[in-house]
Formats: C-alpha cells, structure tokens, sequence
C-alpha cells in the first residue's frame, strides 16, 4: 500500500511535466503560425510592389523607344525643318503610342509639362487628376490613384527631346487577383502547419505518455522504473538539423550566384561596385589610399569573329584566372561586362598600384590563347585612379576609369592612362562627350547651316560657271554661330558624322533644285564626304535616292574627300569613286600633298580634281619649297588629266602667281568669303 501514493504521486508529477512539456509546444506552434502569415502578408505586398514596378518600367520603356525610334527614323529621313513634317511624325508617334495602350490594355496620357497641354488621352481617369498625382509623388517609382472606387497604379516619364510627358497608368484590379493568388498559396500553407502542429502535438503526447504509462505500471508492481522508449522521438532533432544544413547550403549559394559572374566566376559588376562603395564609406573612419584599375581587352573581337563567341568565353575563363592569381587575397577582381574588367586595391598608395597595373598588363600580354590549332595573343588597356577621400562619387569614379582607359586604347592600346586631377585629355574628352547631345539637338531644332564658297576658274571658260562648294556651320542654343572645328571632332570621335554628313546632302541637293536650276550655267556643287560615311554601305543607295527625289543632274554634283581619308580607307574610296562617276558624278581630292605617298595614290583613285593643301598656297609667294610643292602637284597632275584646284589663296597676288602656273581653280578669302545658304528639307 506504500508503493501506491509514490506511483501516483509520480504519477502526477509526470502528469504535469507532459503538460508543461507541450504547452510550449502549442505556444511555438502559434508564434510561428503567426510569424509565417505576417511574414506572408509581408512577401504578397512587396511582390506585388514589385510586380507593379516592374509592368509599368517595362511599359514606360517600350513606349519611349517608340518615340525614340520615331525620332531617330526623322533624323535618318533627313531631319527636316518643316513643321508640318514634324507635326506627322509626331502624330504618327502618336497613333503608335495609341495601339500600343490597346494591346496592353493601358491608361496613357501624353501632355506637354510646360502648359499641360493634352497631347493625347486614352484613360477612364480625368487627366486632372493623373496629372496631379502622379508629380505630387513623381519621385516614386509609381503612384497609386483611387478613383470611383477602383485602384490604378501609374508612372511617369519624359521624352525631353520633343518636350513630352508621359504617364502610364494601369487597373489595379489585375495585381489585385495577383496578390489574391499569393495569398491563397499562404492560406494552405497556413493550413497544412496547423494539421501539422496538431499531429505533432498528438504525436509528442503519444511518445511521452506511453513510456511513463510503462514507468509507473513499473513502479507498482515491481517497484523499478521502466524507461523504455522514452527517447523515441530523438530522431526528429537529426531530421531538423540535416535540413537546416541544406537550407544555409542553399542560400550561400544563391548569394554566391547573386554576386559572382556567371562565366568567369569573378565578381560581377553590382558586388564591385557594392565593395566601392563599401570603401568610400568607410574613408572618413579610417583614412587610407585605395585605387580602382579598369581593364579593356585589346583584339578580344577579332578571337570573337575568327572563332565564335565560345573562343572568347574560354580566353576570359583563362585570363580571368591568371589575372586574380597576380592580386592580393584581399583585392577585388571583377568583370564588369563584356571583355571589361574592373580591380579594386585596398590600401594601396599610387606607385604600388601603378606596378600591379604594369603586372596585370604585362601579364596580359604574354598571354598565349589556343583554340583549335589557332594562337591569339592579346594586350590590355588601363585606365587607372588613386583616391583617397570621399569627394568623388561612385558613378564619377567609374565614368573617370572608364574614360582613362578609353585614352588608353586611343593612344595606342596595351598600356596605362593614369588619372590626374588636372588631366586635360578626360577633360577634352569629356567635353566632347557633351557635344553628342549638342549636335543631335541642333539636327532636331533646324540649327544646322550651309554656307557657300565660290571656286573661281583661273582661265577663260566658254560657258557660264558657277563652281561652289557648300561648308557646315552650326549655331548653339543662344544663336551664336559656330565653326565646323568646334563641334565636327566630337562627331566623328562618336561615329555621327554619316549622319550629319547624310544631313548635308539632301540639304545640298534641294538648293541645287531650286537655285541651280539654269540652262546656260554650268553649275558644280562639292560637297564633303568623311572618311566614316565613305565606308557606309548605304551611302551608294542614299546618294541615288536623292537624285530620284530631287531630280538634279549627277553632272553638277562634286564629292570631296579628303587625301588622309581617302587612303586610311583606299578600298571602300575607290569602290565609291568608281560608282559615283558610273552615276554621272565627279569627285575630288581634298587637303592633296597632306599625306606621305600622295602622287602613288593618285594612279589607285579616279579623281577629277585635286585641290592642293592650302598649307603650300598661302605661304608660296614666301617660300621656295612651298612654291615648288604647288607647281609639282598641278604639273603632275595635268599630266594625268587631272584638273586643280588651290585652297587657302588669299590676295590678288597668289591668284596671279597660281594663274602663271597654270592652275586650273582658286578658292580662298581672296576669292569670295563663304556665305551662307538657304536650305528647307521636305
């Protein structure tokens, strides 16, 4: 009878221990129900956000390419200054912004910001309203509008160039059913952790209860606890640990794939440009010299076109591995993109990232790429900064090595462009830079010019002439008019010289339809082509369009090129020449004695004229060599039926000397001062 109240008070006890045992259960069952469902809520917004985001960016970039390429269709078509030109496109644009909203099922509204004038309106919302909401919140990456008790979501972006506003909006009602969908997802997960719980709960109360059921059937009747199977369910606590295992095994490699280039395996540019920054920020604390390299392949496109893009993928796996084994453990090498790369060098003055940038270059240039029996060789171009404090940005640290690199491969590729603080060549650069956007506003505005300059013949011709050639001018946004010197180097630098030069030519062909248009002149216009436009394949066709269009006679159109051009691309020089004059066009070499083996190339071009370096004219009155130089070229070329022309003649006095030389034309100050010409594309 003694052995009775121990097992029930034993009984008892362990009683209460099974219920505060699984009390806590229930407790962190509940808790992380909770947790999920509002971590749920969490994750359903913000994809939603995301979703919202991102349909409206994609939206609002594919409408502005529509205008983009509208735009650009209007410059290649000749950029013209008729309104009403301008007006259609316009209006074409439009019609394409229209039937875009339709096949997306959109709310657009387009206005011009300076007067909010209504441009066009396809929305159920009042443009009031979309208008004032959206840039009272335009710094958002959208705004969300109630109205008559539906929810839409809009966005807004500018298409500076044609001065347009345009907002995107779209029905809430579809993300609505989207986060419904997430939701419904969390709900039986919900669910499916509850059924969970409970049959943990029965489970955990049936492992224990039947271990201390045997206990005190063991105590009552053989005084000796039992305690068999009470630590059954062990093996939970290895099934939990072998999945969080897996878990952390997962995500580190996620964030290992979010931040390392996918082919190389080097960091990729976001996890660069994160460290960067990292190092920026942490300048002010502890002070130090840090440098950032930007690394350009030379020749990669050559191994890409003579043996495929899996050539190049396997010379960047190679040289991205050698190039990191010459760094330092705690230096970060990253692609950047392409066959870019970037370094960062932690706490490393100026001279020693100098010499792991010649290492790196070196490096790179005694590297030997094999692909299938073929060898390639390749060079690196550097640009490199050394910083110190915090005074720069990101961007204008990346944009200043980008540019020291790209001096690097101008000056002659395989070598290092270090940065300085008064650097005039990234400046220059820079500045040229600023021009891209210069001249596409002055194509689009009408603030292009062509003047005229006669070329007067020396000796006495039967008919009328009238010999001129057109020259380019541009006036800046205050009306003050500019030389082709200030704007042309940046254009040919940023390959926009077949369009300005595509620009003069329809230009030039419509004064010679309006103003050239009399039979008893013998009319020759010349009209310059650069060395980019003559190696553009549809020149040819261009040129033949305008004839069609205009109507003029080939006979009375002159290309000029220049001797430097011409021989820096012979090949694609003569190939126009001889299709120019098949046409019925003549053609001349301009800047003629410039280059080194000037008479040699004259047999290779069939030219009509050359014009002789003004260097020689204007000085040859004074100097014997110069003088001597002007009489050789017109002698020879005379001696191949080649008519010439002098530039640069200034006074009567070298007009009557290049007269007694028997040069057929003169152009210069001296002759007639250029002056300008009207021109209206239609």
């Amino acid at each position: 009878m003694a052995i009775e109240p121990k097992a029930a008070k034993l009984a008892r006890s362990l009683n209460f221990r099974i219920l505060a045992s699984i009390i806590p259960i229930i407790i962190l069952m509940v808790i992380l129900g909770g947790t999920v469902f509002s971590v749920g809520l969490g994750t359903v917004s913000h994809y939603a956000n995301e979703r919202i985001q991102e349909d409206l960016e994609r939206n609002a970039r594919e409408l502005y390419n529509l205008c983009d390429s509208a735009l650009q269709n209007l410059l290649l078509e000749g950029h013209s200054t008729s309104d009403a030109a301008t007006r259609l496109r316009k209006g074409n644009t439009l019609g394409k912004i229209e039937e875009y909203a339709h096949q997306h099922n959109l709310e657009v509204l387009v206005y011009e910001p300076d007067g909010k004038a209504i441009l066009f309106q396809q929305s159920s919302l009042p443009s009031e309203t979309l208008i004032t909401d959206v840039e009272k919140e335009s710094e958002k990456p959208f705004v969300k509008i109630s109205y008559e008790n539906k929810v839409f979501y809009a966005r807004q972006f500018d298409f500076k160039l044609w001065n347009w506003r345009i907002v995107v909006a779209k029905d809430g009602k579809s993300y609505a059913d989207f986060a419904s969908t997430i939701m419904q997802s969390y709900w039986a997960i919900g669910g499916i952790l509850l059924i969970v719980s409970i049959v943990l709960v029965l489970y955990f109360r049936r492992a224990v209860h039947t271990p201390i059921r045997s206990i005190i059937a063991s105590i009552q009747s053989d005084g000796l606890p039992v305690y068999k199977g009470i630590y059954e369910f062990e093996f939970l606590s290895d099934v939990i640990r072998e999945a969080k295992q897996n878990e952390q095994e997962k995500q580190l490699e996620m964030s290992y794939q979010a931040s390392h280039d996918e082919l190389t395996g080097l960091t990729n540019r976001r996890e660069f440009e994160r460290c960067v920054q990292a190092v920026l920020d942490g300048l002010p604390k502890e002070p130090a010299t840090h440098a950032i390299l930007y690394l350009d392949l030379d020749q990669f496109k050559i191994i890409n076109d003579t043996c495929g893009h899996h050539a190049g993928d396997a010379l960047l796996q190679q040289l991205g591995g050698l190039l990191k084994g010459k760094l330092r453990q705690n230096d970060v090498l990253a692609r950047l993109g392409g066959d870019e790369f970037g370094v960062l060098l932690r706490n490393c003055p100026a001279e020693p990232a100098l010499r792991v940038a010649e290492l790196i270059r070196q490096t790179a240039a005694e590297f030997r790429f094999v692909w299938k029996d073929n060898l390639f060789s390749v060079g690196v171009s550097v640009g490199l900064l050394s910083f110190s404090d915090d005074q720069l940005t990101l961007n204008e640290m990346l944009s200043i090595v980008d540019g020291a690199c790209y001096l690097a491969k101008e000056k002659g590729r395989n070598r290092i462009h270090v940065y300085q603080a008064d650097d005039g060549e990234l400046s220059e650069r820079k500045g040229q830079m600023n021009w891209v956007a210069k001249i596409s506003k002055a194509l689009e505005e009408n603030r292009m010019l062509l003047y005229r300059q006669t070329i007067l013949p020396l000796h006495g011709i039967e008919q009328q002439v009238e010999h001129f050639e057109v020259l380019l001018r541009m006036r800046d946004e205050d009306g003050e008019l500019l030389s082709p010197m200030a704007f042309l180097p940046a254009a040919e630098r940023y390959n926009l010289m077949s369009m300005i030069d595509f620009w003069v030519i329809k230009s030039a062909f419509q004064y010679c339809k309006r103003f050239c248009a009399r039979d008893d002149i013998a009319y020759t216009c010349c009209i310059n082509l650069s060395g980019a436009t003559v190696g553009d394949e549809r020149l040819i066709t261009y040129i033949r369009e305008q004839f069609d269009l205009f109507e003029i006679s080939p006979k009375s159109i002159c290309f000029e090129i220049t001797e430097t051009a011409a021989i820096a691309n012979l090949n694609s020089a003569t190939n126009l020449i001889n299709q120019l004059k098949q046409i019925g066009c003549r053609f001349a070499l301009d800047d003629f004695g410039s280059g080194m083996s000037s008479f040699g190339y004259l047999k290779t071009l069939p030219v009509d004229y050359i014009k002789i370096d003004g260097s020689f004219v204007k000085d040859m009155l004074h100097d014997r060599i110069d003088h001597a130089m002007v009489e050789a070229i017109n002698n020879i070329g005379h001696v191949m039926g080649i008519q010439t022309i002098a530039e640069f003649v200034e006074d009567d006095a070298i007009k009557d000397e290049l007269t007694k030389l028997n040069v057929n034309f003169a152009q210069g100050y001296g002759i007639d001062r250029p002056a300008p010409i009207q021109t209206t594309i239609a």
